[in-house]
């Protein structure tokens, strides 16, 4: 896996919150419970995304979570940085400390090339680009209700 649980559960829960109306909040709890992830998982995410200025959390009879900015201005790379992934990109994938072109791994080649890759075709795309085409749990129900409306 490239990623961790985390930052995929933290993709899913900000590709959520991009599916609301703007300035719409869901608790930690029924966003956890829509996108089918444990709710402390939720709530310890969701914290890490407020630190570092993705999402805004309030409590209180009208708190919850609500994307801070707007999809097209997150890109999924800040999720990257938000959770302390970038060593995924930048580590040698075969966990040598010693790997650069100079000294490479057997895979340096190959990884290199990949990392430029994925770095073009995901990680420097927003969550607008993929809001409207997410498959998550619980987002078929809410798109199947407007359809009939």
């Amino acid at each position: 896996m490239l990623y961790s649980r985390s930052w995929q559960y933290a993709v899913r829960i900000l590709l959520h919150l991009a599916q609301l109306e703007p300035g719409e909040r869901r608790s930690a709890s029924t966003i956890a419970e829509t996108i089918g992830i444990p709710a402390p998982y939720a709530s310890k995410i969701v914290s890490t995304l407020a630190n570092a200025g993705l999402v805004r959390s309030q409590r209180g009879p009208r708190g919850g979570v609500m994307i801070a900015r707007p999809a097209r201005e997150i890109l999924i790379e800040d999720i990257v940085h938000a959770l302390g992934e970038d060593a995924a990109m930048t580590e040698c994938i075969l966990g040598f400390s010693e790997c650069s072109d100079g000294t490479p791994c057997a895979i340096h080649g190959v990884w290199g090339q990949m990392r430029q890759e994925l770095s073009s075709s995901l990680l420097n795309r927003t969550l607008e680009e993929f809001r409207a085409t997410a498959a998550l749990p619980g987002t078929r129900r809410r798109q199947a209700t407007a359809r009939r409306r």
